[in-house]
This record gives structure tokens, sequence and C-alpha cells, in this order.
């Protein structure tokens, strides 16, 4: 009897999954299975053409930027890379240096480098041309801005975990 049961339980499934199977097909939830016996026709497909689209003769119109919103455009770009943590300086001899800006004046940079945490005064004059310009823009920000001086507890917590 209990060799009967696992070929009952076979008998059962497979009339439930052939039930199934054709309850589907009446309600249209399944497609039906092309028959072997039945040769389907190839379709014809439609001809292709190609399109070709020409370019105007004429060219296309730059629009003109003023001296004014180019300058707002290059201090935009100046802040944004300031506001990282990191920056990445090169020379004009391409070395680069990487590390946070400390202090800036219109003759140096007071850097601290990220591979040692070393602060170092870079002079300006050996930078690349778009760097000088960088410390420039960094240099009128720290002369325009008022200086804050920080607590004790500031330079406390800045010399334990800097």
């Amino acid at each position: 009897m209990s060799r009967l049961y696992p070929l009952l339980l076979f008998i059962i499934a497979s009339i439930c999954f052939y039930a199934g199977y054709t309850v589907g097909f009446k309600k249209g939830q399944m497609p039906r299975p092309a028959s072997s016996k039945a040769v389907s026709k190839p379709t014809e497909e439609p001809e292709v053409k190609a399109v070709v689209v020409e370019a105007p003769d004429e060219p296309v119109e730059t629009p003109v930027i003023d001296e004014e919103t180019k300058a707002m455009i290059t201090d935009h770009e100046y802040s944004l890379r300031a506001a990282q943590k990191q920056i990445t300086f090169t020379d004009s001899q391409d070395r680069k240096l990487v590390g946070e800006v400390v202090e800036a004046n219109s003759q140096t940079l007071k850097v601290r480098r990220a591979a040692d945490n070393a602060v170092v005064d870079l002079p300006i004059a050996m930078l690349c041309e778009a760097d000088r310009e960088f410390a420039a823009y960094l240099a009128k920000q720290s002369t325009a801005k008022p200086s804050t001086s920080k607590s004790m507890e500031d330079k406390i917590w800045d010399e334990l975990f800097n």
C-alpha cells in the first residue's frame, strides 16, 4: 500500500496539471503551441528605407558670453573646487600635491599634505597657470571673510582629531 501512494500522488498531480493547462487555453491566458504538423508561412518583412538628413550649410551660432558671465562661471567653478576637502595642485613641471588648504595669501598657500599631514608653504609662482588663478581666488576669498577666532575647545578638538 505504501508503494501506491507516490504513484497515486503522481497521477493526481498530472490530472491537475492537465486541467489547469486546458482551462488556461479557454480563458486565453496561455498561447496555443504551434502543432508540429502545421507549416507556418514565412512572414514578409517590410522594406526598410534609409532616410538621409543633410546638415545645414550655415554654421551653428554659438551664444556670446560677456566677461561678467565668464567671471561668474569661473568663480562658481573655483568655489566648488575650494569646497572639496582634498585639492590637487599641479606645479609648472606637472608634479602634483594633494592636500587641504589651511591658509591662502597673495604669495603663498599653506597646504596640509594628505600624504603625511605636514603643513607646507607652497609658493604661488611655482604653480601652473590654472592653479595660480585658483590660488588668487582663494586669497581673495580669505581676505573677504572676517577672521573668526576659534574657541579653546575648537583648538583642542582640532589638535586631537586632525
